[in-house]
């Protein structure tokens, strides 16, 4: 491993004062190290992902990337979020 992750939920759009709250997983043994990154920036690490009260300016490409630390595998599933 790490397989690949998947990302939930899988919206695409949400409405400006919403929050997002994002949440991977992936099957690894031992279990990985998750980290975020917007539009190839380095978000936070973590399995979950959660920003109150977003604007537009937090569309883009949101990717979660898992890393086992027994390999140096890495991999990671990205997906689109759109504000208006």
């Amino acid at each position: 491993g790490p397989d690949l992750p998947r990302i939930y939920p899988s919206f695409t759009y949400y409405r400006s004062g919403e929050n997002l709250d994002l949440s991977c997983f992936a099957d690894s043994n031992p279990p990985a190290e998750y980290y975020w990154t917007i539009n190839g920036k380095f978000q936070q690490s973590g399995q979950k992902l959660s920003i109150p009260q977003i604007t537009t300016n937090h569309s883009g490409l949101y990717a979660c990337s898992v890393r086992n630390s027994a390999t140096g595998k890495e991999i990671s599933k990205s997906m689109i979020v759109k504000v208006s």
